[in-house]
């Protein structure tokens, strides 16, 4: 009982830390970037094998239900560069539903 307790503790930890870890990354990525994030900019930091590209998509649409500062209008256009239109659209719609619940 005393491990589960444990478990958890640092899964609620994980939980209260992991926003403020992409938030400070988020902020920090803007100050450098002195403009505002466009496709073009998206799709260079993109990696080129579809399943990671689609995993850091997928991780930018958590980024963005945490700041208001990301374009969403990006990662449309980016996830529908880079993918064939059935697949952005799954991974566009899998985005969405990552990012509300994650804001919820």
């Amino acid at each position: 009982m005393q491990n589960r307790q444990k478990i958890m503790n640092s899964l609620l930890w994980a939980a209260r830390i992991i926003p403020i870890v992409c938030f400070l990354g988020m902020a920090l990525f803007l100050l450098v970037q002195h403009n505002e994030i466009t496709a073009d900019e998206l799709l260079q930091y993109t990696p080129r094998s579809y399943p990671l590209a689609a995993l850091v998509i997928l991780g930018l649409y958590i980024v963005k239900s945490l700041s208001v500062m990301f374009p969403l209008s990006a990662l449309y256009i980016c996830t529908g560069t880079i993918f064939p239109p059935a697949a952005a659209l799954l991974i566009n719609l899998a985005g969405l539903t990552l990012g509300l619940t994650t804001g919820y």
